[in-house]
């Protein structure tokens, strides 16, 4: 492949979409991120989920100010991620 092939391949909005589906599918399909999204979802009546609130021991947190993943739960992720595209044969992250 020519250095002018590979520029026309990786500048061409749809050669762009579907590689990005496709690492989407293959990084992101089947990890930890299944589980974190198994979860109950809320429901707004607003739509904007400023009327949702989240009750902890110290207090309420709205919705829109709330983490959705907590730092452990994000560092497994992005292992999970790697560790999937990653060949096994490699030293996986740890």
């Amino acid at each position: 492949m020519t250095g002018e092939t590979a520029r026309a391949i990786s500048t061409h909005p749809e050669v762009l979409k579907r590689l990005a589906k496709y690492l989407a599918q293959q990084c992101f399909r089947n990890t930890m991120l299944e589980d974190l999204h198994a979860g109950i979802t809320p429901d707004s009546q607003i739509g904007d989920y400023t009327d949702v609130v989240v009750r902890s021991p110290y207090g309420e947190i709205p919705w829109p100010k709330l983490s959705r993943l907590s730092d452990e739960e994000m560092k497994a992720l992005m292992i999970d991620v790697v560790n999937k595209d990653v060949p096994r044969t490699d030293c996986p992250v740890r």
